[in-house]
């Protein structure tokens, strides 16, 4: 349990970092009780699958359904950043060498 907690929560301050850098102060609050509120919804939606896996299959299909997830997630990140790359390689700009997108 201490393990999960520190790798859910130790990024987090330096995640609120780099979003007030993207956006300002002025929009600060904003944007990080979006932060917040997307980060709780994932948490419940993360809950929920396991909950109906646990109600509909056995314990050990639990793994499996959670490697799905991250593996959606992982396709959907990919996809998006090269979408991104894409347009703005068509629009003459500068590729960021950071992860951001």
């Amino acid at each position: 349990m201490i393990a999960w907690g520190l790798s859910a929560w130790v990024f987090f301050p330096a995640q609120q970092t780099g979003l007030i850098q993207i956006v300002g102060l002025k929009l600060a609050p904003i944007v990080l009780s979006l932060n917040a509120s997307f980060m709780y919804l994932g948490f419940s939606l993360g809950a929920a699958v396991g909950g109906f896996t646990l109600i509909h299959a056995t314990v050990t299909k639990l793994g499996w359904v959670g490697a799905v997830c991250e593996l959606a997630a992982l396709t959907l990140f990919l996809k998006i950043r090269t979408v991104r790359l894409m347009q703005g390689a068509a629009a003459g700009e500068k590729a960021l060498p950071c992860a951001i997108i």
